[in-house]
């Protein structure tokens, strides 16, 4: 048996008096925080935003849908209080929406701990992530869940961030063989197979395997909807993992469901920072790639990935390293 990340009881989590319906919810959004506060709000608004792009579709229309706000342990004086006002104002504003937040307050754990202390208490049948410096591209919501609806064998659909699409290396187009369409409106309604999508694969929709994610990061935590069952398969992220997180986790769902790639712009920065070597946690290269080789190797081990390949990722992960660093270099210069 495939084994999980196991995920530890939550310690000191106390949940801000805001909205707490017993109805059933459709869908939960996770959003970590940390020393946040000039990017938060800008971040739940475009969640907001999304769920009511998604409800204006009738099919939609009465659904539920909680924000899940998880302090980990800020430090700045701002953010807890903050995180509790948004909470308030978000669940005040858009009760007739059926749109609810709450913050938990925990102590620092690290990203992957604060995502799985929100996913614990999330009561949603999808459960999405975002983070606090990002927001959701318009329509792009709609398009994920309705893909998820086509794809009832996948648990997981991600896309791309901050560009408008990614070179694919060498992963399977899904729907084809099977009938279905692969490509995608704006708006998320699905167009005749083969049809409007660019010759470089922009709009495509693609399976990720293990194997394949060990070379090239697809799984994009802060764009990508996942199903419930997905969790309650025991499958978490990597308690106290700090960098790389999205790779442990990607292995687990591949394993057990299909994983889906939409090669189209689906989430952006806020403050327009790069993907790496900017701020935050993706600002400290050497940490990002130690991370990342310490991912490399625990997911080799876990679902035995060959030598062979397991080398020739560590190489190739060493490779982007150094080609970061000269990229960081170059950017600073100017």
């Amino acid at each position: 048996m495939t084994k999980t990340a196991s995920v530890k009881k939550s310690e000191s989590v106390k949940i801000s008096k805001s909205s707490k319906s017993e109805k059933e919810i459709f869908l939960s959004v996770v959003i970590p925080c940390y020393n946040c506060a000039p990017t938060i709000e800008r971040a739940v608004e475009s969640v907001v935003t999304e769920i009511a792009f998604l409800n204006k579709e009738k099919k939609y229309a009465e659904n539920k849908s909680e924000i899940i706000l998880v302090d980990d342990g800020s430090v700045d004086g701002k953010t807890p209080a903050l995180l509790d006002e948004i909470a308030e104002s978000v669940s005040r504003k858009n009760k007739k929406a059926g749109i609810e937040a709450v913050v938990l307050h925990a102590k620092n754990g690290g990203v992957a701990t604060a995502r799985n202390t929100g996913i614990k208490k999330a009561r949603g049948k999808l459960i999405a992530f975002l983070d606090s410096d990002d927001k959701w591209v318009t329509g792009s919501l709609l398009e994920r869940v309705q893909i998820l609806e086509g794809f009832p064998e996948a648990g997981c659909v991600t896309g791309v961030h901050d560009a408008e699409s990614q070179i694919v290396l060498g992963l399977e187009r899904a729907g084809d063989g099977t009938g279905r369409t692969d490509s995608w409106n704006a708006d998320g309604s699905a167009k005749e197979a083969g049809s409007g999508m660019a010759s470089d694969g922009t709009g495509k929709l693609y399976f990720v395997t293990v194997e394949k994610e060990l070379f090239k990061n697809y799984l994009t935590v802060q764009n990508a909807v996942m199903r419930r069952s997905v969790f309650d398969e025991g499958i978490y992220f990597k308690d106290g993992m700090r960098y790389c997180e999205e790779l442990y986790l990607c292995a687990q769902i591949a394993s057990r469901f299909k994983v889906l790639f939409l090669n189209r712009r689906i989430s952006e920065s806020i403050l327009g920072k790069g993907r790496f070597g900017d701020c935050g946690l993706s600002g400290n290269l050497f940490k990002m790639e130690a991370g990342e080789l310490k991912s490399i190797c625990l997911v080799c081990s876990e679902f035995k990935i060959n030598f062979g390949t397991k080398i020739k990722a560590v190489c190739f992960s060493l490779i982007k390293f150094l080609r970061r660093i000269a990229i960081t270099m170059v950017k600073r210069c100017k």
